[in-house]
């Protein structure tokens, strides 16, 4: 399992930006950053649900969930499970986004 994290971008990004890519179990995870707004009091990780990506969860953009929460203080990340998105193929059962998921923590951590 290759868990080396690349480097955190010196910009701040948004869902507008194109995605950083966190090496995970089964390939690429492609994730979007959208930076914490006034005071810091936190990091969120969301996953999206099946059939989709991670782009569902700013909808509308610049006014859904991940920017909602960055407005609220918390730096948050989405990600792309395995086989979703711009993210690598691969298969996608639970045990594949805890994989995936646990990666994406601790690179954010």
């Amino acid at each position: 399992m290759n868990t080396a994290r690349p480097a955190k971008p010196s910009i701040p990004l948004s869902s507008a930006d194109p995605p950083l890519y966190v090496a995970g179990p089964a390939g690429r995870l492609a994730v979007s950053a959208f930076p914490a707004e006034g005071a810091v009091r936190g990091v969120v990780v969301a996953g999206h649900a099946m059939m989709c990506d991670r782009r569902t969860l700013d909808r509308p953009r610049g006014a859904g969930l991940a920017t909602s929460l960055s407005r609220a203080g918390l730096h948050t990340y989405t990600l792309d499970a395995r086989g979703h998105g711009e993210s690598d193929p691969g298969s996608f059962d639970y045990a594949a986004v805890l994989e995936d998921l646990a990666v994406v923590v601790a690179w954010a951590h």
